[in-house]
Parts: structure tokens; sequence; C-alpha cells
């Protein structure tokens, strides 16, 4: 029996391809009629735009992955109905994008659903916490974090690592994540430089309520950017810079180089305007392991450093904030006193990191339950401060500002241990990617490393900020285990590809 021809095999999928175009418009045509004839002209508006763009990402369905990546971590869902009143099923919307290459892959290439190794320990990470409702004293509120964690993340996850299945998607995307940094880090400049911390440019550059410091004999606005937090703002600004310089060193050509450079730039000046000293640590502790592990040379470790001690001299302030950790050091190191002497900032962070602990030593196999932490704060602040009046526990709901503790106060040590074998799992598999890719493949091994090194980024900011926004945790693993299944493969051969 003989195969057919690429070309009859071609003709086929274009000949499906088509027919799924035109049944997806005239549905789209119908239901904004029918929106139309309801009274409703904006979701007829909304319907009748839907129509011609699906057309478009149902012909170039990478573009539907590039673009939702970026919409995403610019936070335009949530701003769109946030800040301009949009409906929430417009900004739901955004990320099902990300079901169009899905629906390309298996209805028009017949490829098949792309099962991650790591779904598995996913799944059960949900059940933890589904269990976890049992012994929340807050049903409804521990429901609607279980909620967001499927929608959020196990959902987006899945998308994610369906939709991305190529290099040239996977390298798409990686400027998808540059743009979205050096846009939001320009904005972010611009409106440092202006002083117009008043206008919130339509939600992209938003300055959260108290967060300013002294510094210079004056104060000092930290910018929150599209979340409006600015230490949050920070950490996902943090998971990019990696991407970014691993990006620069291994450009091919020039102009490649230059871009990927102005992207890294204005995405450390982001974080840079945030005053957050957990990403200046974290991102320290990066070039160091990079250093001793010999991922990059002496040369590239003064180029960053380099960059870092303009970026200072440039904004004054930071020098200041990044001083003000000293007396943590000492006392860290034993030779300052105890830490009374820090400011309250850390006082307070050491009160909700330890009052995360006790739950989790009373709780050890269920923890308080998820979302839960904030309505046991107070209880265990008390019996902290009576035998730790140095510390700053604030009367107040308040959250556990570390990752660690407060999934172990949450979950338990099953939900801990499972988040800890996921993501140790993923960046597993980029080492090894990377290990293949070292011989013939060396762009390709410089981007798993840009990856590996994005999650571990996650992971040490992760120690100064608890578990929220998961949005991008979820977003970056997906996109990080796909870099690793992909980089991971065998290349293709000419034969293969078209056979």
């Amino acid at each position: 029996m003989t195969s057919a021809s690429p070309r009859a095999v071609d003709g086929r999928s274009g000949t499906l391809r088509l027919l799924i175009v035109v049944a997806c418009l005239a549905a789209c045509f119908c239901v904004a009629g029918f929106l139309a004839i309801r009274g409703k002209p904006e979701f007829a508006l909304l319907a009748a735009v839907a129509a011609p763009m699906g057309m478009l990402l149902l012909a170039w369905p990478n573009l539907a992955t590039w673009v939702s990546v970026f919409l995403i971590y610019v936070n335009f869902p949530v701003i769109i109905v946030r800040f301009h009143g949009l409906p929430f099923v417009v900004g739901a919307a955004i990320p099902m994008l990300l079901a169009v290459p899905l629906a390309y892959y298996l209805f028009i290439r017949s490829d098949g659903i792309k099962a991650d190794a790591v779904f598995p320990l996913i799944a059960l990470f949900f059940v933890v916490n589904l269990v976890g409702l049992l012994v929340a004293v807050d049903g409804q509120r521990a429901m609607t974090q279980v909620v967001t964690l499927l929608t959020e993340g196990v959902l987006l996850f899945f998308l994610v690592t369906n939709a991305v299945r190529d290099e040239r998607t996977l390298r798409g995307v990686v400027w998808s994540l540059l743009l979205a940094g050096s846009c939001l880090g320009a904005l972010s400049v611009f409106q440092w430089a202006t002083r117009t911390y008043s206008n919130d440019y339509g939600g992209f550059a938003q300055i959260e309520e108290g967060a300013s410091f002294r510094a210079e004999g004056s104060v000092t606005r930290r910018q929150s950017g599209p979340l409006g937090n600015k230490n949050r703002y920070a950490q996902i600004m943090s998971m990019l810079v990696p991407l970014g310089l691993f990006t620069a060193w291994s450009a091919r050509s020039q102009l490649l180089r230059v871009g990927a450079w102005g992207a890294t730039a204005l995405t450390m000046m982001g974080v840079a305007l945030t005053f957050c000293r957990g990403a200046a640590v974290a991102f320290a502790f990066m070039m160091i392991v990079m250093f001793f592990m010999r991922l990059v040379s002496i040369r590239q470790c003064l180029t960053v450093g380099i960059a870092v001690l303009l970026l200072v001299l440039a904004v004054p302030q930071l020098k200041a904030r990044l001083l003000s950790l000293a007396p943590l050091l000492n006392v860290v190191s034993g030779e300052g006193g105890g830490i009374e002497v820090t400011d309250g900032a850390v006082r307070g962070r050491a009160a909700e990191m330890l009052s995360g602990v006790m739950m989790f030593v009373d709780y050890p196999l269920t923890g308080v339950g998820p979302a839960m932490y904030p309505l046991h704060y107070w209880e265990y602040g008390q019996r902290l401060s009576s035998s730790a009046s140095s510390l700053r526990v604030k009367q107040e709901y308040r959250q556990p500002h570390s990752l660690y503790p407060g999934l172990a106060a949450e979950l338990g040590a099953p939900g801990l241990i499972l988040f800890l074998l996921i993501v140790g799992s993923v960046m597993r598999k980029l080492a090894q990617a990377r290990q293949s890719c070292l011989g013939d493949r060396p762009e390709a091994a410089m981007l798993a490393l840009g990856f590996f090194f994005s999650m571990f980024m996650y992971l040490a900011t992760g120690l100064f900020a608890h578990f929220s926004y998961i949005r991008y945790f979820w977003l970056m693993l997906g996109l990080a285990a796909a870099a690793a299944r992909i980089l991971g493969a065998p290349p293709r051969s000419p034969s293969a590809a078209n056979g």
C-alpha cells in the first residue's frame, strides 16, 4: 500500500483548515446577530471582532501563543476588566487564546495531546489542595483559592505545554516575554523620570498605597507595575532577567543581541525601581551560582556587574535601599546584636514567617487549609510575640511573605514536598536538555539555561514572597517544561519532518 504524498496531506490539511475557519466565522456572526437582537450590543461587537481574529489565529496558530503569553505577562486580562470595565468573560478569553494552537494541533495536524511527565505531580498537588478544604475554617475562601489553582494553574500549565511544541514557537515566546518586560520596564522608567505617580497609565504603572521610603533627603515612591504590588512586580520581572541575559549571550546576529540587551536593561530598570531588597539578594545569589558552576565567564560577570553599577549610579536611592540590609547581615553574622536593630519591615516579615512555621508544626500533614494563613496569623502572632517581643506582629490579616513556610502552613508537608518535586523535576529536565545540546546546539543549551534560572529566580525570590499571583508561576513553569521537552529531544531530520 502506498502512503499519501506530502502534497496530498498538505492539501487535505488546508481544506480542513478552510472549513474550520468558515464554520467559526459563521458561528461568530450568528452569535453576534443573536446578541444584538437580545439588546447586548457590546457582546455583539465582541463576537463580530472575534470572527476575523479567529481566522487570523487559525491561519497562524503560533501568533495566538505569542500574543497570549505577552498579554498574560503584562496582566492585560485583569487590567481591562478592573480598570476599563470590560466584562469578566472578555478578560478570561485572552488566556484561552492558547486553545487555538491546541485545536490546530489536534484537529488539523492530528498531533495529539502532549501530557508532560510532571503533570501527575501537579494533579496530586491539586488533590492536596482539595483535601485542605476539609480543615479550612472558611470554606468559601478556601474554595476560591482551589478554583484559582485549577484555572490559573493546572489549566494554564496544560494549555501552555500543548501550545508550545517546537523550538521556533519557543523562541518566539521568549521574545514575547522580553517584549513584555521591556514595555513594563520602559513605562516604569518614564513614570519615575517624570514623577507622574498620580497617573497609572491605564493600570500598567500602578503605585501601591504606602509603597515609599525616605532616601537622599526625600520620599521615594516604589513602582508596582501592572499588579499594584511592588514586590510581586519585582518577582515577575526578575524571572525575565536570566532569559534576557542568556538570549543576549547566545544571539547569532548583532541586531538580536542589541535587542536582547536592550530588553534586559529595561527589565532590570523595572526591577530596580521597585526597590525590592529580596529581588536584589536573589539576583546576586543567582550570579554567584552561575559563576561557581562555570556557566558564565569572568567577562560576562564583569559585564553584568558594570550594568548593575550604572544602574545604582542612575538611581541613587537604590544604594540607600540596599544599605538598609546591613543591620540584618550583622545579625546573621552574629556581630550586630539581635533582630531588634533591624527595620520594622524585617521584624514584621520574621514574625510572619515564624508564624507559618508554628502553624506547620501544629498541622504537619494537612496544614490549616488553602488561603487560611491570614485567618490564623493573629492567633499565632500573639503566641510568638509573648516569647519574642522584638518581633513586629501586626493586628491585621497578614500573609507569610515567604513561599516555603506559607505552603507548609497551608498545605502541610505533602503540599510543600509536591511543590518542590514539581519545580525540581522541571529544572532537572532543563539541565539534562542543556547537557544534550552542548555539543552541536549551543544556542539551544543557552535557552535551556535561561529557563532554568528563571525558575531559580522564582525560588530565590520566593524566600521573601508567598505563593500568590500564581498564573505567572504556572505560565513560566509550563514554558520551562515545554522547553525541556523540545530542547531535550533529538533534532528531527528533514525526511522525518516531511514524512
